[in-house]
């Protein structure tokens, strides 16, 4: 009866010291089978939601995911682990950030997209086989606004539900830190969309909207280009090894975060309707210290919350 997923892969340890990947292959082909009389348990998931968090555009999100995806299925099929026992044992976790229709598009293109991977590797999986958690993002909050945090939260999870998401991970903004009312907070939003929103009442809420749809479409097409050039420049490891990974997401993290700084984009409680001085002085900054392997999670905001907090 036992039921849920591991939130771990192989690839974690790369962007936690930069090695031990071999071991973490091992580690999942033994979890695998460890785990396979239990269908309903999964003990690897593919994290794309580092790629968002850290700054990554959704095509980069998917691409790079599903990379790491074809990487690992790639690796674990030379210790005798099939492609077919992969997917049956690993899951997919997604951050939405706030681009709501973008978003709902977005996690629905990855429900196809994995179909398609795995129809390469002539696996027959059927949509709703897929599991999908879809999280809060890191990348779209601000330290500068709390309560507009709030709001984020509820349409980012609102999102991930319309776009398919077969779980819905409401995150806390100040994270470990976080008090018992904003945790609090968190976890009744998503009792909040299905009580008094009643989104758990209709299979597919987006389906047959034509903007979606088409918006999807252009989200797998993009996608399906940049994967392609990915593997023909040698694959997800090599993008890794050589850095390429890393300076593609830096490159579109910084053009995000001088936007926000010069306002050419606007974020409520940022850089425009800004929160008041005595809550700006109780806020934290601590500033982003990254090694070369690593993607650490970011925020859009990152430079507006420095030139205003350390001058505080």
């Amino acid at each position: 009866m036992l039921s849920g997923a591991v939130l771990w892969s192989p690839c974690d340890e790369l962007f936690r010291n930069g090695e031990n990947f071999d071991s973490g292959i091992s580690q999942a082909g033994k979890a695998i089978n460890d785990f396979k009389n239990f269908t309903g348990f999964y003990p690897i998931t593919i994290d794309f939601s580092r790629y968002a968090n850290a700054g990554a555009t959704g095509i980069q999100e998917l691409s790079f995911g599903l990379g790491e995806v074809i990487e690992v299925i790639d690796k674990l099929s030379k210790r005798a682990i099939s492609p077919a026992q992969v997917f049956d044992n690993i899951v997919f976790h997604t951050a939405v950030g706030d681009s709501h229709f973008a978003e709902i598009a977005k996690v629905k293109a990855l429900r196809k997209l994995i179909v398609e991977l795995a129809g390469n590797y002539g696996v027959q999986i059927g949509m709703d086989s897929i599991r999908i958690i879809t999280s809060t993002s890191s990348w779209s909050k601000s330290l500068l606004d709390k309560d507009t945090n709030l709001i984020r939260q509820t349409y980012e999870a609102m999102a991930g539900i319309l776009g398919g998401g077969n779980s819905v991970w409401v995150k806390p903004t100040e994270g470990k830190s976080a008090s018992v009312l904003e945790k609090r907070i968190a976890r009744n939003i998503s009792s909040i969309l299905k009580e008094e929103s009643y989104l758990d009442k209709v299979m597919d809420p987006a389906a047959g909207s034509y903007f979606l749809e088409n918006l999807q479409n252009k989200i797998e097409k993009e996608v399906i280009l940049s994967l392609q050039e990915l593997e023909e420049n040698g694959g997800w490891m090599k993008s890794f090894e050589d850095r390429t990974l890393h300076a593609e997401i830096r490159k579109s993290r910084e053009v995000a975060q001088k936007k926000m700084l010069s306002d050419s984009s606007i974020k409520v409680g940022v850089n425009k309707y800004l929160a008041k001085d005595k809550l700006k002085n109780q806020l934290q900054f601590e500033p982003m210290v990254e090694k070369d392997f690593e993607l650490l999670p970011s925020r859009a905001t990152y430079l507006v919350e420095q030139n205003t907090l350390t001058n505080a």
